[in-house]
């Protein structure tokens, strides 16, 4: 099996999420995700990088393509 437990941990910091708390399943049962309405301004380059990064990472994680997948849509 591949560990690329410092990899998911650079991820965290470059993205700035690294000190959230953790819990045991890949997405909150209570996350609620919205359609983008346009109004509010994201940035593209970071959303893309994080997707990109996410996609990447489930090729030896295959537990967390549905939760990248959901995302990605939102």
């Amino acid at each position: 099996m591949i560990y690329q437990q410092k990899y998911i941990r650079e991820l965290l910091k470059r993205f700035g999420i690294d000190s959230l708390k953790s819990i045991e399943t890949p997405i909150s049962p209570s996350t609620k995700l919205v359609m983008d309405d346009g109004n509010s301004p994201i940035e593209e380059k970071t959303y893309r990088g994080m997707i990109g990064s996410l996609l990447y990472l489930t090729t030896s994680r295959p537990d967390i393509i549905f939760n990248v997948g959901f995302c990605a849509r939102f």
